[in-house]
């Protein structure tokens, strides 16, 4: 009795998890980087989870948060943002002419009467001269983030050219993987293919060597049947 065995081709199925995983990355990285990118653009805050992290480029605020070093920024909502207290570090869209639309990050040095506040630097000799409305105030200072600026600091200084960087060499590389699975898994369904095919071809084979020799058995029991016809004829002649 022949039996057919099933032909699987075992990595397939992790093959297809592992693309799907590549391009799940893949988008993870790009829809991450322009989040940054627009949130940046617009000059808010890019909150993941309440949280984000804003580099400090000046050295107002030294020696509480070094020049050049990230801070790990909570955001808040509008009640609380009218319920904040002397000394607490803000992140705040700034309306000094210098550096207007841009976030500055001060501590609170005094409440007003109409609900502002009076922010300045901790290196600053003199408090800003601008006030800071409740909507202004995009986040609270939380802690400084020693490990992403160490971070930070082996890199470029240039961070969209370094992310670019990444996910360029990120792309190319899960390409190039997806590129690898898809040329093994053409050899593999030739390969498979192949086989098939000449298994089909070895089956029909045996199929017509048994007909044939179906067909010479009938024709030799033919044969033999007429011969008998023939000695029974001779036989009653002589008779």
């Amino acid at each position: 009795m022949n039996s057919k065995a099933p032909i699987t081709d075992g990595g397939c199925n992790s093959g297809k998890k592992r693309d799907a995983l590549s391009l799940i990355a893949i988008a993870l990285m790009l829809i991450a980087a322009l989040y940054v990118l627009s949130c940046r653009s617009i000059g808010q805050l890019p909150y993941v989870f309440g949280r984000a992290y804003v580099r400090i480029t000046s050295g107002s605020m030294e020696p509480s948060i070094p020049t050049d070093s990230y801070i790990l920024v909570r955001k808040v909502s509008r009640d609380e943002a009218n319920r904040l207290e002397v000394g607490q570090i803000i992140i705040f869209e700034s309306t000094d002419e210098q550096i207007f639309g841009r976030l500055n990050t001060h501590r609170i040095d005094s409440i007003n009467p109409d609900g502002s506040y009076s922010t300045k630097g901790d290196f600053n000799l003199t408090a800003d001269d601008e006030p800071v409305y409740p909507e202004q105030v995009l986040g609270v200072y939380v802690k400084n983030a020693d490990t992403l600026t160490a971070i930070y600091g082996t890199l470029s200084d240039n961070w969209l050219v370094t992310l670019i960087a990444i996910l360029g060499l990120a792309t190319a590389y899960f390409a190039v993987c997806a590129a690898r699975e898809l040329m093994d898994r053409h050899h593999n369904t030739s390969t498979v293919s192949i086989a098939a095919a000449e298994l089909e071809r070895i089956r029909a084979d045996e199929q017509l060597r048994r007909e044939i020799d179906d067909r010479i058995a009938e024709e030799l029991k033919r044969i033999r049947n007429n011969a008998g016809s023939a000695t029974e004829q001779e036989k009653e002649g002589k008779e």
